[in-house]
């Protein structure tokens, strides 16, 4: 996928791990998580093909007798996308982590009343669907207004990215966004974001190339990995002052951005959580004990190589984590550093 491997080029080699690309890992809702397990001591997972689908196979946690089917991925290019309740006689009862990733010609997709657990990035780069249809008999999951939402709606799984929004106000009752929920909708310019949100998933928000602005609420503690990654257009973050962790690349290749007002609860800014963006400099409070290689003053060259900015600066308390960060020659950071 072009963007995610845009950003992990950007985010460094080390970032790589943290990322599930492959079907040997597998990682579903908690509901599934609950009643079945998917992997051998190893953790690793057989998986088999039929049509167009690869699956792997699921054991009952409290009957072993009992096998249940998660789709690892799907090679079919219907417009009209309906999963089967059933594969090779196993019933379908989750979506594996990369499922339909970079489905680009499914304009619906149906979920059967079987399914209880999706993955990490199931519909990750599905920007062709203008539709989630949910099986009135599913417990876990329901769709309204072509929106996957799950938990009666509070949490929000996955918007119909090719929709093509300009604005979107998440529900009231919404108090999580999902993984990717919005990864690669680049008409999206404004959305509102209310105070019952109390987290929002990796790459949330990741290639959004038109949001000018993003106002979280104060409920949140933690920007998460790649959360805004690549939204170029946007020159404003309104961060509030709850904020404590800054994780890998939450801003990576924000080039738009040129001031940020990192909060004094703020302790943890992790690896590469502004590289790429056209920041000259920034304020770091002193309650900051913990930042990460390449996370303030790096970009990268034609190469794809982390360059380090020798006219950034770096504004803080002497003896602080950043001040440490400035002048770092293990890492051959060189940073001017004003107290």
């Amino acid at each position: 996928m072009k963007l995610k491997q845009t950003i992990a080029a950007l985010a460094g080699a080390a970032l790589l791990a943290a990322m599930p690309m492959s079907a040997y890992t597998y990682t579903a809702f908690a509901e599934t998580d609950a009643f079945y397990t998917g992997s051998d001591a190893s953790g690793q997972v057989e998986t088999f093909t039929s049509g167009d689908y690869t699956y792997s196979l699921l054991t009952g946690k409290e009957d072993a007798s009992q096998q249940a089917a998660c789709l690892e991925s799907c090679t079919s290019t219907e417009e009209n996308l309906v999963i089967p309740e059933t594969i090779d006689g196993y019933e379908v009862v989750a979506l594996g982590d990369n499922t339909f990733m970079d489905n680009t010609t499914a304009k619906t997709i149906t979920i059967p009343s079987t399914v209880i657990g999706t993955g990490l990035y199931t519909f990750f780069g599905c920007t062709g669907v203008t539709e989630y249809i949910v099986d009135p008999d599913n417990e876990y999951y329901e769709a309204v207004d072509g929106i996957l939402y799950a938990e009666d709606q509070t949490y929000l799984v996955q918007y119909p990215i090719g929709k093509n929004p300009t604005e979107f106000t998440v529900p009231d009752k919404v108090y999580d966004i999902g993984n990717s929920a919005f990864a690669e909708c680049k008409s999206l310019k404004t959305v509102t974001i209310p105070d019952s949100v109390k987290q929002i998933g990796v790459w949330a928000f990741a290639g959004c190339t038109a949001l000018t602005s993003v106002t979280l609420p104060s409920t949140m503690t933690k920007i998460e990995d790649f959360c805004f990654a690549y939204d170029t257009a946007i020159t404003e973050f309104n961060i509030p002052d709850t904020i404590q962790t800054i994780c890998a690349g939450a801003f990576a290749g924000c080039k738009g951005m040129t001031a940020f007002k990192i909060p004094t609860a703020c302790t943890t800014i992790e690896q590469a959580a502004f590289a790429g963006t056209s920041l000259e400099s920034i304020t770091v409070p002193e309650t900051v004990t913990e930042i990460g290689f390449s996370a303030l003053g790096y970009d990268l060259d034609e190469n794809n190589q982390f360059v380090a900015n020798p006219d950034f600066t770096i504004y803080s308390t002497a003896g602080s984590a950043a001040a440490r960060y400035s002048i770092d020659s293990e890492n051959d950071n060189h940073f001017t550093f004003v107290q």
